[in-house]
């Protein structure tokens, strides 16, 4: 539910241009709503389907279809939120 997303992005304490990274995106409710937030958002999504749907919206700086727990770590992130 989107007050809950709003109260977890809230929690990340985020500021401009930091680079976020949502592990785990699904559908994109939490990802969209960083967007927003004016930082660069990066996708990990497990699910084919659900990979097609981030990457058609368009908004994300990358979406990478794979388990993030088997992906290489980058240390890139100022902050990873999911």
């Amino acid at each position: 539910p989107l007050p809950i997303v709003q109260q977890l992005i809230g929690l990340a304490e985020l500021e401009d241009r930091q680079i976020v990274l949502e592990p785990s995106a699904g559908t994109g409710n939490i990802a969209a709503e960083l967007v927003k937030s004016n930082v660069t958002v990066h996708c990990y999504e497990l699910l084919e389907k659900n990979y097609i749907k981030l990457t058609n919206q368009g908004i994300y700086h990358s979406v990478k279809n794979c388990d993030f727990l088997a992906a290489e770590p980058e240390p890139i992130y100022d902050r990873i939120v999911m």
